[in-house]
């Protein structure tokens, strides 16, 4: 999910946030996940 502002005509100020999930797919036991949530700020030049 993620959102862009306009500042400019090419240029914008983004925010995204991200889940991210990693796991070995099943393929040994045990199978233990790691979950997070990343965020991220930063500037978008369109061309």
């Amino acid at each position: 999910m993620g959102a862009h502002w306009l500042l400019r005509d090419q240029l914008a100020l983004t925010i995204e946030a991200r889940a991210i999930h990693i796991s070995n797919a099943g393929i040994r036991e045990p199978n233990h996940g790691v979950n997070s949530v990343m965020g991220m700020i930063g500037l978008t030049r369109f061309f």
